[in-house]
């Protein structure tokens, strides 16, 4: 009996003094977790913002080189996740109609000028719906390039530049919280 209280008493871990040390690693999992989500979803963002960046710039490339005539009216070139001009709308004077983009090959000339298809799928999209070749297999829109004097809402007060649809005014859950901004 005398040699069982003794490894009782000697040096180790009582079971609460385990569950203590097991509870606060799994709090700090959950909150790491957490964290990574809230980072990989923002950095998707960032990347849809990028996106939409490059699309404006290479029509600004492709109206610096063809379009002589100063854009005065509103429009917009929406573009799907194959790179390819779905819809245009412009009045007289106004920037490049789908014609004058579209190369005759099934893509556009935006696209030419970007070199990468992947520009035209928004990233948070692609994450929601499982990857890349289930959007290429069902191409929707995804940007849409506008131009309007008088500064909408849609392009957060510019007079020009490239929104994600999916993400614009409200996101996939209709919230503002999921928009790109």
């Amino acid at each position: 009996m005398t040699r069982f209280r003794r490894l009782l008493k000697g040096p180790g871990f009582t079971l609460i003094e385990i569950l203590v040390v097991i509870v606060i690693i799994g709090v700090l999992a959950i909150m790491g977790v957490s964290k990574y989500t809230e980072f990989t979803t923002e950095s998707r963002r960032k990347a849809c913002v990028s996106n939409g960046t490059s699309l404006d710039k290479n029509i600004g490339v492709w109206e610096s080189q063809f379009t002589a005539i100063p854009i005065a009216n509103a429009g917009s070139v929406s573009f799907n996740t194959k790179g390819e001009i779905t819809a245009s709308s412009y009045g007289a004077l106004a920037a490049p109609p789908a014609k004058q983009l579209n190369n005759g090959a099934g893509k556009n000339v935006v696209f030419e000028y970007t070199k990468d298809i992947n520009v035209f799928a928004c990233p948070e999209r692609v994450n929601i719906v499982g990857g890349l070749q289930q959007i290429r297999n069902a191409p929707e829109v995804d940007f849409t390039w506008w131009i309007d004097p008088a500064a909408p809402a849609t392009l957060s007060g510019n007079k020009r530049g490239t929104v994600c649809n999916p993400f614009n005014a409200n996101g996939p859950d209709a919230t503002t919280a999921t928009c790109h901004k």
